[in-house]
């Protein structure tokens, strides 16, 4: 009987331990959650005032697209991410992760430290080309709180890496080919007051 009850538990751990490794959406078991995040998505482009561009099948989230004059911000549920191209050469390197696109770009980078020591310790590659490029994380403070606040409410296991590479930001979550409403609404504002504290022209 014993035996029974402590095989039973052991399977029961070895399933959530596999959960965890593997990051699985315990929510989205049945495709429910991925289906009513689909549905969802007019209402949301419409509350979030963002342009819809529809997925091609009924499976696909399709992608919310947002304009200003500095960059283009584009969800991309289906991909597990939210983008930012930038309209200028912002001469950062932001990246939480090892880069492996490290080869493609300038070799004389410097290390530019955010006055937060939290942020030099989240950030493993914090990189500037020049000093006017170091002035937007050091003589920023929106710069800084901006990124504390997205770190703060999405820094766990909902986020898989934070990239930032000259002129285009990738922020990836950890979902599979789908991402939750409410995920899209918390992250894109965090994103969009980054995206618009690191434009803004900073003392040279």
């Amino acid at each position: 009987m014993n035996e029974n009850v402590m095989g039973t538990i052991a399977i029961i751990v070895g399933f959530l331990f596999l959960f965890y490794i593997n990051k699985w959406d315990l929510v989205d078991m049945t495709g429910l959650a991925k289906k009513s995040a689909v549905e969802g998505m007019p209402s949301l482009a419409e509350s979030m005032s963002m342009t819809l561009d529809a997925g091609r099948t009924d499976i696909r989230q399709g992608e919310l697209l947002r304009k200003t004059k500095h960059y283009e911000l584009t969800v991309l549920p289906d991909l597990n991410r939210i983008s930012v191209s930038f309209n200028q050469q912002l001469g950062i390197y932001l990246l939480d992760k090892k880069d492996p696109r490290k080869a493609n770009r300038p070799q004389n980078l410097n290390t530019a430290n955010f006055t937060a020591p939290a942020l030099n310790k989240i950030f493993l590659e914090h990189l500037a080309t020049n000093d006017k490029s170091a002035k937007r994380l050091t003589l920023n403070p929106d710069v800084e709180q901006s990124l504390i606040a997205f770190f703060d409410a999405l820094g766990g296991r909902k986020l898989t890496s934070f990239s930032l590479r000259n002129d285009t930001l990738h922020v990836v979550f950890e979902y599979r080919g789908y991402l939750p409403l409410s995920l899209i609404q918390e992250a894109t504002p965090l994103i969009v007051n980054f995206a618009d504290a690191i434009t803004k022209k900073t003392p040279l």
